[in-house]
């Protein structure tokens, strides 16, 4: 067998095949072809965490901000993440941590949704005013109503089963808002977000 340094040099493509001895495969180490794409699901990934602190407390018609790294001022201004590179989104992981289960009766309850406040069309490099009315909404994350009524709720969202990958790219400014219908207790809670990005493109960086 020819040494591997006389090889040509290619460009991978994901769809190339890699050599490997799967450690407990069937015998052990048997060995195995893996595409490239899967080496990239593995490692070119990404966990951003975030919180809506004061969870509801907005009352019927209000909105609470998640606050990515921290909180801005004032409080009619919504926290941002500036995406640095091309992601996808494929899981949000949410837990209530209020030192209280959650009350919601009738027809009360509150959605977080993931979207974002585009830049501003007339001054390229330049962002709109982070408020609720430059908001555009992409895909609600998870809804609480009566059904979570004395709970703590938690639970995984999964976005690849949307028929289209929700893709976010470099430069897009990143918002997480949970809109309030009717009154929820307690409202002194914290909801914890975190976030579980395939990254498409690393050139951003």
């Amino acid at each position: 067998m020819s040494k591997i340094s006389s090889y040509p040099i290619v460009t991978a493509t994901e769809q190339d095949l890699i050599v490997i001895s799967e450690v407990n495969g069937n015998p052990s180490d048997v060995t195995k072809n893996i595409q490239v794409k899967s080496i990239i699901d593995l490692a070119g990934t990404a966990i951003i965490t975030g919180m809506i602190n004061n969870f509801a407390s907005q009352g019927s018609g209000g909105y609470d901000f998640m606050e990515w790294t921290s909180n801005v001022t004032p409080d009619t201004q919504i926290p941002l993440f500036k995406v640095p590179c091309d992601m996808q989104l494929q899981k949000v992981g949410y837990i209530w941590c209020g030192a209280a289960p959650l009350t919601i009766t009738g027809t009360d309850n509150i959605t977080i949704s993931i979207g974002q406040i585009p830049d501003d069309p007339l001054m390229p490099g330049s962002g709109q005013d982070a408020v609720i009315g430059n908001y555009v909404e992409d895909h609600k994350i998870v809804t609480f109503d009566n059904t979570n009524d004395g709970t703590r709720p938690s639970g995984i969202r999964n976005f690849t089963s949307l028929q289209t990958p929700y893709n976010l790219q470099q430069g897009d400014n990143l918002a997480v808002i949970a809109t309030e219908v009717g009154t929820i207790m307690p409202m002194d809670g914290e909801l914890s977000l975190s976030f579980y990005f395939r990254l498409i493109n690393s050139s951003g960086y």
